[in-house]
């Protein structure tokens, strides 16, 4: 039983990667190795509470997320910012910029190519791409 509950629980963590499949994943597997030593059921699921209890306690004590928050983008003040080149790009091809923190695809109407690193100024969104223009003088 404590088998499956590590497997479905390992899958869980490596689809997810939220610390609530993590902290399920080590009580699964302590439970699984106390199992070895206790034939009780119910002293099995009670050990399996506490390590959960624990794991929680710690998760909480170490200011964690119990589960990973997926961001809410405002991009509606980016336009203007500045952005660097991560795959590069030009009038023909697609590339990307990271804003951020964060890639996000882009193209651009400049007639030369933009390298890996060259910061760009964003011209406009439209839905996912960013469009930029490169060759940034300091105002």
């Amino acid at each position: 039983m404590w088998i499956i509950l590590v497997i479905v629980t390992l899958f869980c963590y490596l689809k997810y990667r939220d610390n609530i499949f993590r902290v399920l994943l080590l009580c699964s597997i302590l439970t699984l190795v106390s199992a070895s030593f206790i034939e009780s059921i119910h002293l099995q699921v009670a050990l399996f509470l506490v390590y959960c209890l624990a794991g929680l306690i710690f998760l909480i004590l170490l200011k964690q997320p119990i589960f990973n928050v997926k961001r809410k983008y405002n991009l509606q003040n980016a336009v203007g910012k500045i952005a660097i080149v991560s795959e590069p790009l030009d009038a023909e091809k697609e590339g990307a910029v990271k804003f951020n923190g964060d890639v996000w695809h882009a193209k651009t109407t400049s007639r030369f190519e933009l390298k890996k690193g060259d910061p760009v100024r964003i011209t406009k969104i439209e839905g996912l791409v960013f469009y930029v223009e490169g060759k940034i003088l300091n105002r």
